[in-house]
């Protein structure tokens, strides 16, 4: 059976104008959720964003200043440094006391000793300095300042010569003084002990001829201190100890 509809028709077209609003309404208000869903979405991405910027920013500026920091205490490292290879340098000789404690240490009664002399023999040999070589017809100062320049002029006066002990006395017995030469060649204070000269005399300084004896002289080379070449490589306080332990006082 067909319906009838006995509603007028601009009753139907309002209807239709109205459910047409409607949609439109409920479209626009579904966008506008979207729309604002992502907004608030992506502002708290920038947030986030922003607060790790904020953060490494400080980080830098953090690692910037301790950079300069670093950089400040490296100068003042190598400066302080310098001036400790001059200290250092000025203070590598060993005590002619300690020397003189080695020499004796080990001296026979048949021994006197008349006469210590120190000295500085030429060696053709130019010094190392530093990491290069000196040459003395071409020095490499210029290309040094400060302390570490006056480095290399006492290296340039000082390395190369060789710091010698002169021993001279008499002895009744040339048997314990080859023995006395062979102790003094193994100390690690000397690099090397000869006899020089070895002279017979008949009798002693009364003109009794009860013993024979003998006058000789004694050349013994001094090992390099600290900072020289051939000098002792490790740190002072461990030299020491290693001295200590062999009975150098």
């Amino acid at each position: 059976m067909e319906k009838i509809d006995f509603l007028p028709k601009s009753y139907r077209e309002k209807q239709t104008r109205r459910q047409s609003r409607l949609a439109v309404i409920v479209l626009t208000s579904m966008f506008g959720v979207t729309i604002a869903g992502a907004a608030t979405g992506q502002f708290a991405v920038w947030q986030s964003v922003k607060s790790e910027v904020n953060e490494i920013e400080i980080k830098y500026v953090d690692a910037v200043a301790k950079n300069n920091h670093h950089q400040k205490l490296t100068e003042l490292l190598n400066a302080q440094q310098e001036v400790a290879t001059l200290y250092s340098y000025l203070d590598h000789t060993w005590p002619h006391t300690q020397l003189l404690s080695e020499l004796l240490k080990p001296l026979p009664e048949s021994i006197i000793l008349s006469e210590l002399r120190f000295s500085y023999g030429e060696t053709a040999r130019a010094p190392d300095i530093l990491g290069f070589r000196i040459n003395p017809e071409a020095s490499q100062e210029e290309n040094l300042s400060g302390p570490l320049a006056d480095v290399a002029s006492l290296r340039k006066l000082r390395d190369g010569k060789k710091h010698v002990l002169h021993v001279h006395g008499i002895t009744t017995n040339t048997s314990e003084l080859h023995k006395f030469v062979s102790r003094l060649h193994a100390s690690p204070l000397f690099t090397k002990a000869l006899v020089g000269s070895v002279e017979s005399i008949e009798g002693d300084e009364d003109g009794n001829l009860s013993s024979k004896i003998s006058r000789f002289e004694l050349r013994v080379e001094i090992k390099p201190g600290y900072g020289q070449p051939g000098g002792p490589q490790g740190a002072p306080a461990t030299e020491a100890v290693e001295l200590a332990s062999r009975g150098v006082q």
